[in-house]
């Protein structure tokens, strides 16, 4: 049984309070947090139970918190969830908690159970080499966004992944990397040596705690995500291989991922058309829906089938956008405004500032403020 409580709706504000160690967070690390792209692919329901008892275990209940269409979390336990929608959750926890570490602290939490049928399949796999193969093969059933890759150079053995579809933002990435080190750590007989880490991700603002997890350099704005061991490490023995348990869960898991569904990302479609209608204007549902020939109603039972809601996803469309046009210096404040569909620039900037906590001015002057310090660290 989980160890939090559906039924726990007690004022999370009093129990947030409960955590110590918290600080407000600064701007730059708000800024940080929410600089992601709007991302596709599904993964596990089950991570949302993940989600829920580690935040029962830092004191803050978990209903207030993940809306309440997800609930009971246990239920359709084979079912998928967008990643966006899991991303905005882990952003919304985040900012409750005002822990921009969340991510990593989540991924430290994760145990084999809570990976289902293939934490097990990890569990019994006869040395961690067998077990990262098997991350490799089967990582699209714990989310299909962006493929992850095994590769050796050298002496040096490497799981990658880079951001062709999309950077889902540090919380993701985060709780990724860390729950597959941690993952790493517990199965094997000796914890394996970390030769360095990297992540797509600017720096936070501390990265004291990533250092002191990962015990080996780690680095930010990198072409790719990179997880980098000895070759001679794969040897290393688990704990608990059992060639019967790996093949039983081999058999369950192969089926699992050869039917996982291929539907179409109907966001993927809805984006460009947003970004398009926008120069005329802030887009409605039924202009979408007439420019993808369909009816706005045929248009919104489509898009709740794949966990999306019409206005959620112009607004992180509109957000991304912004966010690109505020890149180029030549372009006015107030002419991105216009190219997003605000004819007033105060509209804009109420809008920017709900998205992101900063208004489009001091983001321009955060994102190159950071970016000179990105280059700076990438030239020493």
């Amino acid at each position: 049984m989980p160890a939090w409580n559906a039924s726990d709706t007690s004022q999370p504000g009093a129990a947030a309070a409960r955590w110590p160690g918290r600080t407000s967070l600064s701007t730059a690390a708000l800024m940080r947090l929410v600089q992601r792209d709007t991302v596709h692919g599904t993964l596990p329901r089950a991570l949302l139970v993940v989600l829920a008892e580690h935040l029962h275990a830092r004191g803050l209940p978990a209903s207030p918190l993940i809306d309440a269409d997800l609930w009971p979390l246990e239920q359709e336990p084979l079912g998928r969830l967008p990643v966006e929608r899991f991303c905005r959750l882990l952003t919304r926890a985040a900012l409750r908690l005002q822990d921009e570490h969340l991510g990593l602290q989540l991924g430290q939490s994760m145990q084999v159970h809570q990976l289902g049928a293939l934490g097990y399949l990890l569990q019994a796999s006869a040395r961690l080499g067998d077990a990262l193969l098997q991350v490799q093969q089967y990582h699209r059933l714990l989310h299909d966004l962006n493929p992850i890759e095994a590769r050796v150079s050298g002496d040096r053995f490497m799981l990658c992944w880079g951001v062709a579809h999309g950077r889902p933002g540090p919380l993701f990435d985060e709780a990724g990397v860390a729950g597959i080190v941690s993952l790493g750590r517990r199965l094997c007989q000796q914890p394996p040596r970390l030769l360095s880490v990297d992540f797509v991700n600017p720096p936070p603002t501390d990265a004291g705690p990533h250092q002191a997890f990962f015990q080996c350099p780690v680095r930010w704005a990198q072409a790719e995500t990179r997880i980098v061991l000895p070759l001679a490490d794969l040897d290393q023995p688990l704990r608990q291989a059992d060639a019967r348990l790996q093949a039983l869960m081999s058999h369950q898991l192969a089926p699992a991922l050869a039917t996982l569904g291929q539907a179409e990302d109907l966001s993927a479609r809805i984006r460009p058309v947003v970004v398009h209608l926008a120069r005329q204007g802030l887009p409605t549902l039924p202009a979408v829906a007439a420019a993808l020939k369909c009816s706005p109603r045929a248009l919104e039972r489509r898009l709740k089938a794949q966990g999306l809601g019409f206005r959620t996803l112009m607004a992180d469309t509109l957000r991304d956008e912004a966010i690109r046009l505020l890149g180029n210096p030549a372009l006015s404040v107030a002419r991105a405004g216009e190219l997003l569909g605000y004819s007033e620039c105060s509209a804009f900037t109420r809008a920017f500032k709900a998205w992101t906590g900063l208004g489009p001015s001091a983001w321009r002057e955060q994102a190159e403020s950071r970016q000179s310090s990105i280059d700076a660290n990438l030239t020493n």
